[in-house]
């Protein structure tokens, strides 16, 4: 693949070409290390977030051959590859991709899940899957609702915060 000059041309979502880039992360001793032994990913962006205070970029990955994420802050300098990008799946609803995720990473299976919460989490639940998850009232301190996630590591670590407001009602293999 060839890859442009670093010259004026801005590397952005509008050009519909394809990025290479290293993504990394810090070691023990917060020193950086490309990750996947230096694996340059290619990357057809598709829109980048702003979640956690982070931002975050959304795209066809090549190397994966499925939608991934990378943090923006852990990325090297993208460069512009002369290759179209690949076109969005015709599937592909970005409000209901970020509402799915937890976090921009982990790894699990994707389904919905019960949560038995406290009335007072419901904030934290709007903000976090928006304001369209099925809810409903189970006496005067709880509720329960059904959200749609990715039920991995991330998952579990953001219920837990919670220290035993929020339980899991469902399904009975979670």
């Amino acid at each position: 693949m060839a890859k442009y000059q670093n010259d004026s041309r801005k590397v952005n979502i509008q050009t519909n070409k394809k990025i290479s880039f290293n993504h990394y992360t810090y070691n023990k001793n917060r020193v950086k290390e490309l990750r996947n032994n230096g694996e340059e990913y290619v990357l057809s962006p598709y829109m980048t977030l702003w979640k956690d205070d982070r931002y975050y970029v959304v795209g066809w990955c090549d190397n994966r051959n499925e939608i991934r994420t990378f943090r923006v802050d852990r990325m090297s300098v993208p460069m512009l590859l002369d290759e179209d990008a690949r076109e969005k799946p015709s599937d592909f609803d970005p409000e209901y991709y970020y509402l799915t995720l937890t976090k921009m990473y982990g790894e699990g299976e994707e389904m919905d899940i019960d949560l038995l919460c406290e009335n007072q989490l419901m904030n934290t639940l709007v903000d976090h899957y928006g304001n369209s998850f099925p809810f409903e009232s189970v006496d005067d301190d709880h509720f329960r609702a059904t959200v749609h996630t990715v039920a991995g590591d991330t998952f579990w670590g953001w219920v837990f915060q919670f220290g035993g407001m929020m339980k899991i009602a469902g399904p009975e293999a979670i």
